[in-house]
């Protein structure tokens, strides 16, 4: 390991020693296992992105906003019938903005207001009662993870970083633990704006702060998954100084306690950029995008590995993706 990994080692140890937790009391509701439902993803066809649903084999693909501005992240509710996303602002003292609309697009609702600063990232607690989301207050650059109703009101912190950025929370099927990605801001390296990221889970009370996937793992900026049923974690690696990436990345799982790393594809080209989606309501599939020479594919992939299956291609390179139940 290099001088500049070491430090930023011994930096990122220290950053997280300091971080402020508060108790949240998040809901403690287990979401069991659900049908295969539609997939949510963002697409930028080149005058901002919105957010569009498609079936799991990539049919009968819709766009469901029609916003100014960039709709990202989107994340699917526990039963299926509403999706929660970010919406970057082109102008304003807001400049993005947490908004929870129906499955179809319809009933859009801004969550944020007038809030200065930006809100971003949400997803939803198991019980679908909640959303916890990322959150910076432009006042003091306050930089928080922070959970709200789903009408934006009864607003908690749930962890506060010191030195470090944290975004993309996702909370444990049981309620119990919320998973975040950190990232360290490393200045210009070689001429690249740096840094370097980490999966981190720390308990809604405030304890077991735990670092899952180590941050010269380099998680993708997209963050990271649960499984269904709690026991893994599954994400994107080497995403590369800045999303500039030197080195192949591939999808792997973890346990929650971090230990039993395990590959799930085994790309060799640096070239080829695979992301991170979700897990399958059902827990048989991983969903991942790829990037290479032009070429832009959606693909879904057992968790041991097996089957890669073709979802869909695209003209241009998807976002985020969300792989929700099917409504009851």
């Amino acid at each position: 390991m290099s001088r500049t990994m070491h430090v930023v080692a011994r930096t990122l140890v220290m950053g997280a020693a300091l971080i402020a937790v508060l108790a949240a009391a998040l809901p403690a509701f287990a979401t069991f296992p659900g049908r295969n439902g539609r997939i949510a993803y963002s697409l930028d066809r080149g005058d901002g992105a919105q957010i569009y649903s498609m079936s799991p084999n990539g049919s009968d693909r819709r766009q469901l906003t029609h916003l100014d501005g960039n709709a990202l992240a989107p994340d699917w509710s526990p039963d299926g019938r509403s999706i929660v996303f970010e919406l970057d602002h082109p102008n304003g003292p807001t400049s993005c903005s947490i908004e929870i609309m129906n499955a179809d697009g319809s009933n859009v609702m801004d969550l944020t207001g007038a809030r200065p600063g930006c809100e971003g990232t949400p997803s939803f607690t198991p019980d679908g009662r909640r959303i916890v989301f990322w959150a910076e207050t432009c006042e003091a650059c306050v930089e928080a993870i922070r959970s709200m109703d789903l009408h934006g009101r009864e607003r908690r912190l749930v962890v506060q970083p010191h030195g470090l950025f944290f975004k993309r929370p996702q909370v444990s099927p049981d309620g119990r633990t919320v998973l975040f990605l950190a990232e360290q801001d490393l200045g210009v390296v070689d001429g690249i704006d740096a840094n370097v990221k980490a999966l981190f889970t720390v308990r809604s009370n405030g304890t077991h702060l735990r670092r899952v996937v180590p941050f010269d793992l380099d998680p993708c900026a997209c963050g990271g998954d649960w499984s269904p049923d709690g026991r893994s974690i599954e994400f994107g690696d080497n995403a590369g100084y800045g999303g500039s990436q030197v080195r192949p990345t591939n999808i792997a799982t973890v346990r929650p306690d971090g230990s039993g790393f395990r590959l799930v594809t085994d790309f060799q080209h640096p070239d080829v950029y695979a992301a991170n989606g979700s897990y399958s309501p059902d827990g048989r599939w991983i969903l991942f995008r790829t990037s290479w020479a032009g070429h832009n594919t959606l693909w879904k992939i057992h968790p041991d590995g097996t089957h890669r299956t073709l979802v869909a291609h695209f003209q241009f390179s998807p976002g985020t993706r969300d792989w929700g139940p099917r409504p009851a």
